[in-house]
């Protein structure tokens, strides 16, 4: 490989050694940075954590002791962490299931469940998005948005 002159090579970063640079380079001021978490193994966690994002976006996850592991780990760093809602429907709950590889069960009423969950969600984090995967049912996160406005 040849370089021109003036041209130095950009060693690989990390998310959060590009948080840590971009929050030291004096052109970018009052810029927020969100980090993604797609793993919910603690020391994972607790690496994304330490960058110190303004934000976190989770990956998917129907499990509640995996986003009560990012709650439990994030007391320590106190980022604003956004947990995915899921609307489970006949029309996403296989793609879902792709996804999370396991078995989705769809409930009697999606929208409802979807409720549900979020308000559980909201107890322990700042905030969700709602999602719908590639494909997903996204008349059904329409629904829940519009359902969700009376709860909050």
């Amino acid at each position: 490989m040849t370089w021109g002159p003036g041209v130095t090579a950009v060693p690989d970063l990390t998310p959060v050694s590009a948080i840590n640079y971009l929050r030291d380079a004096e052109q970018i001021s009052g810029a927020r940075f969100g980090i993604s978490i797609s793993s919910f193994e603690e020391s994972y966690i607790r690496e994304r954590l330490s960058a110190k994002p303004d934000f976190a976006m989770l990956q998917y996850t129907l499990s509640m002791e995996d986003l009560m592991r990012v709650f439990t780990v994030n007391k320590e760093f106190n980022v604003d962490v956004y947990p995915a809602l899921l609307i489970i429907t006949n029309k996403s709950a296989k793609i879902i299931g792709r996804i999370l590889n396991t078995e989705v069960q769809v409930k009697p009423d999606p929208i409802g469940d979807a409720v549900n969950r979020a308000r559980e969600l909201l107890r322990y984090f700042p905030g969700i998005y709602l999602s719908a995967p590639p494909g997903g049912d996204f008349e059904a996160i329409a629904e829940t948005a519009k359902a969700l406005r009376k709860y909050l």
